[in-house]
């Protein structure tokens, strides 16, 4: 899987934007933490671990016109992903 680092004040941008447009207002953010949002949905990884599962996701985004995703992991590291790309 090809993963580009997105630098660090880019992050920061995007986690702020997320943050807002998202309703966060805890450390962690849905499903830990409720959201004022109804239009968000959540997959814990052993949803996305189905090779199936997988492809339907992205079937669905590519279907929605989503080529890229952003991963934002907990230790502060922001990735960007092809969604053809993503593997469980």
């Amino acid at each position: 899987m090809q993963k580009v680092i997105i630098p660090k004040e880019v992050s920061s941008n995007l986690r702020k934007d997320m943050e807002r447009v998202w309703d966060i207002r805890q450390p962690y953010w849905y499903p830990l933490f409720d959201c004022s949002r109804e239009d968000l949905i959540s997959f814990d990884s052993e949803y996305i671990e189905s090779e199936e599962k997988l492809n339907d996701m992205i079937t669905l985004l590519t279907h929605h016109g989503v080529e890229q995703v952003i991963e934002f992991l907990e230790t502060g590291e922001t990735f960007n992903i092809q969604v053809s790309n993503l593997y469980p």
